[in-house]
């Protein structure tokens, strides 16, 4: 059998030194149920003798709080706009795009972000370092070879 090591992704949301007992509490977990889903994860982390325990929020007003900031996000990402002057294609976009923050987390309407060239470049930079952070997730997988062939090229030609 091999002997797997686990790490942290980066802006994971566990602590890097915990990465190795978590990973082995949500394989046991699997092995138990035969599935994993965010429901287990919690009925499990319920335990305070449980690894999972101490990575929730178990003081219900803050959980409350945080989980409106979560949906508050998942709002500011939602809507989409069809920028007319594509002729492209027409296909819908986010209509706000976040920022590097300022003060905490800020959005912008897409249209401000393309039409200001500086906003432009820290966009498509960021858009490219969501790529390569793709490409690294599915590396292993043959049949992407050509898409990460074109990120790589992307990335080159606008870090060169």
């Amino acid at each position: 059998m091999n002997v797997r090591s686990y790490t942290v992704k980066p802006g994971g949301a566990i602590p890097k030194h915990q990465a190795q007992t978590v990973a082995e509490e949500l394989l046991r977990l699997y092995d138990v149920k035969g599935s994993l889903g965010p429901r287990d994860v919690v009925a499990a982390a319920m335990d305070e003798q449980n690894p999972l325990h101490g990575l929730f929020e178990w003081d219900d007003a803050k959980a409350a709080a945080a989980h409106r900031l979560d949906r508050a996000r998942q709002i500011l990402q939602s809507v989409e706009v069809v920028l007319e002057e594509d002729t492209r294609t027409h296909q819908p976009t986010r209509m706000l795009v976040s920022e590097p923050p300022r003060r905490g987390e800020s959005y912008v309407p897409v249209d401000l972000v393309l039409s200001d060239a500086d906003r432009r470049a820290r966009y498509v930079q960021q858009a490219l370092k969501e790529a390569m952070s793709w490409k690294k997730r599915y590396e292993h997988v043959a049949e992407l070879a050509d898409v990460f062939a074109v990120i790589e090229t992307v990335a080159t030609r606008k870090a060169g």
